[in-house]
């Protein structure tokens, strides 16, 4: 395919298999066709669809693109309970996703819906959607949302000019938190750890997803490296003397971290190789340290 336009031409011929169906870019966030409205960019945010103010937490789009695969979701409409596909379409130097819709009210995956309220109808959908990007034993985010969410802020770094760095921390030493006091009650540091880590970084307008087993992956908008270090190092702190009680025993864990302070140009595995080198320069330290 040589263009947009030709993208469109092609598109159009499945708009009859579907409800609805439009391409959108998921790295900007816009619509640019829409079935039915016109034949050039229509320039609309994505979420606006769905009356939302900012994008969606479970962007299928971002998900498409960087796993390089279809993927699913529901949402509702206000009248409509929705299934979209996102699939990959590769067009010159840029990437856009095409959407498709269908009207799945009346098969019964919300049982007696029309004497359902709305607002039950859209907890029990977040609550479906949820189970995607939130990881099942702390609750914080997961591998698949950092994965999606990620791209969009380096995007932004670009287009923003406004700093943005992430940070890989991971508990130290935490196998023999795991082998000394059994996994139950290492479960149980990892979710007070996740949720203590998780209101930190919440109150400076950040996210945090659980990257794997006991490594956590922070991105900080709006935050420079050093401005970062600062932040990350007082939160290395309150960890250290942080007291996690279980069964009138008093645990204790220290973190180590790599600090990156992303350009805008990046893939996103250029972004976690960085993070993780750093990381591991403050594990090889000796641990219990933030490195930048």
């Amino acid at each position: 395919m040589n263009s947009l336009e030709d993208i469109i031409k092609n598109v159009k011929l499945l708009e009859n298999l579907y409800d609805d169906l439009r391409i959108v870019d998921p790295i900007k966030k816009k619509v640019v066709y829409h079935k039915g409205i016109n034949n050039v960019p229509v320039d609309k945010n994505c979420y606006d669809f769905w009356r939302k103010k900012s994008h969606c937490e479970n962007c299928i789009s971002s998900r498409a693109l960087v796993e390089k695969d279809n993927c699913v979701k529901i949402e509702y409409t206000g009248n409509k309970v929705l299934l979209i596909m996102a699939t990959k379409i590769l067009y010159s130097d840029n990437r856009y996703i095409l959407e498709t819709f269908k009207d799945i009210t009346n098969i019964g995956i919300i049982a007696d819906i029309e004497n359902k309220s709305e607002e039950y109808i859209l907890s029990y959908i977040k609550d479906m959607n949820n189970k995607i990007i939130r990881d099942d034993l702390t609750g914080i985010y997961n591998r698949r949302y950092i994965n999606d969410k990620l791209p969009v802020d380096i995007i932004s770094v670009k287009l923003s000019k406004m700093p943005c760095t992430v940070v890989m921390i991971d508990i130290d030493d935490f196998k023999i938190v795991n082998d000394e006091n059994g996994h139950l009650i290492g479960d149980n540091v990892l979710k007070d750890f996740s949720q203590f880590i998780n209101h930190k970084v919440n109150s400076v307008n950040g996210w945090i997803g659980r990257y794997g087993g006991e490594e956590f992956f922070i991105s900080l908008p709006k935050m420079d490296k050093e401005e970062s270090k600062t932040f990350i190092e007082e939160i290395r702190l309150e960890i250290e003397n942080l007291c996690f009680n279980y069964e009138k025993k008093c645990l204790k864990v220290t973190i180590s971290g790599g600090i990156y302070e992303i350009k805008g140009s990046e893939e996103i595995d250029e972004v976690f190789r960085n993070t993780d080198k750093r990381l591991y320069n403050a594990k090889h330290k000796g641990k219990n340290r933030i490195e930048m």
